[in-house]
């Protein structure tokens, strides 16, 4: 009698813990931002009659969105050129006047990054400035921006 008993109650037991059982989820998230690491030298020496000097910029990390927020784009790592007027100026007001190339943007103001590495700018000026412009040291400060955005 006490086998019988010992089994009904387990079954019930089991009946009863199984009426009791319910299911529970969790939502895993993950989330990794957008970022980047970029090098831009600080000084630039130009070579006296020089008529190309790099201007190198160098992106040592990238992670961006597989795509583009907007449809139809991809997102792309952009430094611009903000503010320069291309030209060389020393303390007496002498001026040697430059081109800024190497890009890829037909203002010859913008470099565009999808992954690392480096590109350049290039600082370009003629053989008649060289020769036009007086002994001196000459200086001009390029303002550069740096942005992530989507194009096409």
């Amino acid at each position: 009698m006490k086998k019988i008993f010992a089994m009904v109650l387990a079954a019930c037991l089991l009946c009863g813990a199984a009426a009791l059982a319910e299911t529970k989820s969790t939502i895993l998230t993950a989330e990794i931002a957008e970022e980047y690491e970029i090098t831009i030298p600080a000084t630039v020496n130009i070579a006296f009659e020089a008529t190309s000097t790099d201007l190198p910029v160098e992106v040592t990390t990238l992670r961006l969105l597989s795509k583009g927020t907007i449809a139809d784009t991809v997102r792309k790592l952009y430094v611009q050129v903000s503010d320069n007027d291309d030209t060389l100026e020393n303390a007496n007001g002498d001026q040697i006047n430059y081109t800024l190339g190497g890009s890829e943007a037909a203002s010859g103001k913008w470099l565009y990054f999808t992954e690392t590495g480096t590109k350049n700018f290039t600082v370009d000026i003629t053989k008649a400035a060289w020769d036009a412009a007086p002994a001196g040291s000459y200086e001009n400060t390029i303002t550069f921006t740096v942005a992530i955005g989507d194009f096409q």
